[in-house]
């Protein structure tokens, strides 16, 4: 498998840029992923912030996603202070807002060699459909 990687992971680039390219137009209601200078990401997965001025909420969003078949993942690593976990361990933190933020109202769905034209699609589809609902 490993001699597929580098392949994979260029579909899974060009899967991820253009989910940036088309759902660019919603940036006033979603943080979308970036890939820095000097980085390179092979984006397993695909992940959006909602923003708090947004018409709607991370819930009503994944909601609709979902029932169009779109399988969608809280981001894990959102608040890890408010995760059970953290109760048995002995640490203290200041405010994160910011871990807060996309704790509240950050998700993913996944990202594959196998997703094509098609599927990549159907995803912006669905975007267009729910922020159409939005104005």
């Amino acid at each position: 498998q490993l001699r597929h990687l580098d392949e994979w992971n260029q579909v899974r680039r060009e899967n991820a840029a253009y989910w940036n390219k088309e759902l660019a137009q919603y940036a006033d209601w979603l943080v979308l992923p970036e890939e820095r200078p000097g980085t390179r990401h092979v984006w397993f997965a695909y992940p959006i912030t909602v923003r708090p001025k947004a018409p709607f909420s991370k819930g009503e969003l994944v909601r609709y996603l979902e029932e169009r078949g779109l399988e969608t993942r809280q981001i894990e690593s959102g608040n890890m202070a408010v995760q059970p976990a953290m109760k048995s361990l002995k640490w203290r933190s200041g405010p994160l807002p910011n871990a807060q933020a996309i704790h509240d109202n950050g998700f993913f769905f996944g990202n594959h060699h196998l997703i094509g034209e098609r599927e990549r699609e159907a995803v912006v589809g669905y975007f267009k459909e729910f922020m159409g609902r939005q104005s």
